[in-house]
């Protein structure tokens, strides 16, 4: 059980969901305006793999080895700062590659500020409190879903929601087994992802 819950935690890393976020608005709603050319798509998940993941998470790596990290869950909350402030830094380089270098839809660089906006609360309630980061972002995940849909009922899925919100019990449980966080943790960190992504579409 350990071993899965490791690699649940491991599929749904945070600093993944933003190109999981990117694939299924490419594949889920392809067919509502967004049946974009390859390379487009292409450009945008890489861009969105690089500038989320790929480089907060090279400097984590070098931050384990510098010792100044015990590993990649940064499970000690004190220690979350400097990763975090990195992770926020990148998310905002995020937003304006998705706004100015491929001119995605508004509503979709609306979400993704509302998602950077969600890391920057997370960061700070964590000076006090532990929230759950991955149950955060994949909250985010969901809002931007919900809002994206409600912003263009075309694209409705009866299906999509629920499936997501199965995954983010999954995930809750995962989490709270290996105890990274208690219940009321992963909660609040899926509720405000859901809030700063969801809200904001909404709104526009």
């Amino acid at each position: 059980m350990r071993y899965i819950s490791l690699a649940i935690s491991i599929v749904l890393y945070p600093m993944l969901i933003p190109a999981y976020a990117m694939l299924l608005l490419f594949g889920a709603f392809s067919s509502q305006g967004l049946d974009l050319p390859w390379l487009y798509k292409v450009i945008t998940v890489g861009g969105t793999l690089l500038l989320t993941c790929i480089i907060p998470f090279s400097i984590i790596l070098m931050m384990i080895k510098q010792g100044q990290l015990k590993d990649a869950y940064i499970e000690d909350k004190e220690a979350r700062l400097t990763p975090y402030l990195y992770s926020i830094f990148s998310s905002i380089a995020w937003c304006f590659y998705l706004w100015r270098v491929v001119h995605m839809p508004h509503i979709v660089c609306v979400m993704a500020i509302g998602a950077t906006v969600a890391l920057v609360v997370v960061t700070i309630i964590n000076h006090w409190w532990k929230i759950s980061s991955h149950l955060s972002t994949l909250g985010a995940l969901i809002g931007s879903v919900a809002g994206y849909q409600y912003a263009n009922p075309a694209t409705f899925n009866l299906w999509l929601i629920p499936s997501l919100l199965g995954v983010s019990l999954m995930l809750a449980c995962a989490r709270i087994y290996l105890n990274a966080h208690t219940s009321m943790q992963t909660v609040a960190g899926l509720l405000l992802g859901l809030l700063f992504t969801m809200l904001p579409a909404m709104l526009f």
